[in-house]
């Protein structure tokens, strides 16, 4: 099966700097028209401030941005993502939902500040939400606050040594329910797609998500090998969902997925499709 057609490439994964993306959503579009993609969707973690401006800039192109977003999940206290498309922006449970995200965002920053303080590491809230600007707040700013400081030499070794999972100022995020993201990803008109899924997802909880609703699952992405990738094609397959893709790009320094992980215009269509279907279930 060829999932790439000539006249038509799509990066349904991106992210700007409304969440942990280098790059402006305008600055995307621009980089999307030179590379040759004519579909795009910004999928900024819990924040979809940088759907219009991205929207704003293609007007002046022939590029085409299909709403996105990018929420977490918890299974196990395994951290999974789940995307949102096609979705209405201004939908009362959707921007509750993002609020509340927020909220919980700057909660879990603040615990983190408070174990970099007591191991002789300050920063204050201000300067993070500086670093963020307009962002929702997450480890990456508090990681460039640490290296503006002095506290480590890369945003890497920031998450090495104190803010990753195995760090000293590690803390987890808001433990939700997969069935609660894509209930609020459909309530809103969209729909829910798993996101750079791993092997170490148990069949059973994948199982789960589809029954919850789940409309499909991202196989071409950076770090989906393709014997995991042509196992999701399967449960594609078998369970009549979505396929998508994209590059994850967020404009870091070596980073050169973008242009390279894209999806064909049929794809897209599917999961144009899928959106209306979900439109009329509500």
């Amino acid at each position: 099966m060829n999932f790439f057609r000539n006249d038509c490439k799509a990066d349904l994964h991106i992210h700007s700097t409304f969440s942990d993306g280098a790059l402006t959503p305008e600055e995307i579009v621009t980089m999307a028209v030179q590379a040759g993609i004519s579909i795009i969707s910004i999928t900024d973690h819990d924040s979809i401030g940088g759907i219009a401006p991205a929207k704003q800039a293609a007007q002046q192109s022939a590029i085409t941005v299909i709403n996105g977003v990018e929420f977490s999940a918890m299974i196990e206290e395994i951290e999974i993502h789940i995307l949102g498309y096609g979705f209405d922006t201004e939908h009362p449970a959707l921007q509750k939902h993002l609020e509340y995200f927020r909220h919980e965002r700057y909660r879990r920053a603040e615990r983190i500040l408070d174990k970099l303080s007591s191991a002789g590491l300050p920063i204050s809230m201000e300067q993070v939400t500086a670093s963020a600007r307009h962002s929702a707040i997450g480890r990456p700013h508090i990681a460039e606050v640490m290296v503006q400081k002095g506290y480590t030499a890369t945003a890497a070794e920031a998450f090495r040594d104190y803010i990753g999972r195995d760090g000293i100022a590690f803390e987890s995020k808001t433990d939700i329910a997969p069935s609660k993201i894509i209930d609020i990803i459909k309530s809103a008109g969209g729909v829910a797609v798993l996101a750079h899924p791993s092997r170490c997802i148990k069949e059973k909880y994948l199982i789960e998500m589809i029954r919850d609703g789940l409309d499909g699952i991202e196989t071409v992405h950076p770090y989906v090998p393709a014997d995991s990738a042509g196992y999701y094609r399967r449960l594609i397959k078998q369970y009549h969902l979505i396929e998508t893709g994209g590059s994850d790009f967020h404009g870091r320094p070596g980073q050169q997925e973008f242009g390279r992980h894209v999806i064909s215009e049929t794809l897209v269509d599917d999961l144009k499709a899928r959106v209306v279907f979900n439109k009329l279930m509500l």
